[in-house]
């Protein structure tokens, strides 16, 4: 992501899942293996359940992430080990953590972008690169970069709202 855009996301992404999710504080530290840029929150219901939410930095894109952890760890981090045993249902796991695009069960890409070129431009092989280098060339000021990766926090704090809320609630409610 560029600098100017890496920056707006940042700040709106916090801005964004502190005001509407106010149960979740941000994770600074961050992990060795843990992507830079990784935004995390978490939400501790009980003392022995994390629920969390990560949102990963792209190439001027970004996924979400929504999980939970009863091994004391960011669920983010827990799940990037292998499983070791088969759960009977995915509660009795100790850690799991899904794309948002799982829970919405929303079609095509598991990621927003901040710059979706028409169908048009797509088939045009020409105008689509001058298209591309321009957007990607375009030095942003900062009202200019969170004007363009607003759109796409909404849609993905939305999503979190709808789908990923009623999940995690329905994990902090099942026993064990």
């Amino acid at each position: 992501m560029r600098p100017a855009v890496l920056k707006a996301w940042t700040d709106l992404v916090r801005e964004s899942v502190l005001r509407r999710f106010p149960m979740f504080s941000e994770v600074k530290k961050r992990q060795p293996t843990e992507e830079r840029g990784l935004l995390k929150f978490e939400w501790r219901p009980r003392s022995d359940l994390i629920c969390g939410i990560a949102l990963r930095p792209l190439d001027e894109a970004f996924d979400a992430w929504i999980g939970w952890s009863r091994t004391g760890e960011f669920p983010y981090a827990a799940a990037q080990r292998p499983v070791t045993q088969k759960p009977h249902t995915e509660f009795d796991q100790r850690t799991l953590m899904v794309p948002s695009i799982v829970l919405a069960g929303r079609p095509g890409s598991a990621s927003w972008h901040f710059w979706n070129p028409s169908d048009e431009l797509v088939n045009d092989p020409g105008a689509f690169g001058a298209a591309f280098a321009e957007y990607y060339t375009r030095q942003l000021t900062p009202e200019e970069a969170r004007e363009l990766v607003k759109p796409a926090i909404e849609e993905a704090m939305q999503e979190i709202e709808l789908f990923g809320l009623p999940y995690l609630r329905s994990r902090v409610e099942h026993p064990g």
